[in-house]
């Protein structure tokens, strides 16, 4: 097998259902969409998945690869650390597009130690609604940086060539930000478009 598939999920914290309580109600279409993209992965077998995060550790210029042979988060930044994911990191990967990305003259750093939970609210949100939907196999968690747009375009070509590479059914998924711009109050203030 190789690459099959890809998708791009949000992660308000409050689409979890124990955090965000009557506030998700507001976000129906979000969770059902969250849930029909977790079980595409699902009913593609994917078995290694390349989580890419916004809100992972950071490195201006260059991609955080997380190389940990376990990667674990929670959900006690929003008060609830009883709610919690551990995904068997795929190390081999990590190292592999590090490797082919030195090759390609795109700075990475492969983060391969683990002094605390690996897995921000990035990961975690699309991760909840894959774990929901029967998803049991390895991660690899990056984190974007903060390079030029045609360097990070052929990152993600990288990562769908290495994906080719590895002998089981590979995905892609970008967890992405929200406008945040969507009410009045919003941290970005409102904009009507």
């Amino acid at each position: 097998m190789s690459f099959v598939v890809a998708g791009i999920a949000p992660h308000p914290p409050i689409a979890i259902p124990e955090i965000g309580g009557r506030e998700l109600l507001k976000l129906d279409n979000t969770v059902k969409a969250l849930e029909k993209l977790s079980q595409l992965f699902v009913d593609n077998e994917v078995r290694t998945l390349v989580l890419i995060s916004p809100h992972g550790p950071l490195q201006s210029d260059a991609l955080v690869i997380q190389g940990q042979e376990q990667l674990s988060g929670s959900f006690a930044r929003f008060g609830r650390p009883d709610i919690s994911l551990t995904y068997p990191g795929d190390t081999a990967l990590a190292r592999l597009v590090q490797e082919e990305a030195e090759r390609a003259g795109i700075k990475t750093y492969l983060w391969d130690d683990d002094p605390f939970d690996a897995l921000d609210h990035g990961a975690l949100v699309p991760l909840y609604y894959l774990n929901k939907a029967g998803f049991k196999g390895k991660l690899l968690h990056v984190t974007f940086a903060f390079l030029p747009f045609m360097q990070l375009m052929r990152f993600g070509r990288l990562l769908r060539d290495c994906l080719q590479k590895i002998d089981e059914a590979g995905g892609i998924l970008a967890s992405s930000d929200l406008s945040h711009r969507l009410v009045r109050g919003a941290p970005a203030g409102y904009h009507p478009s």
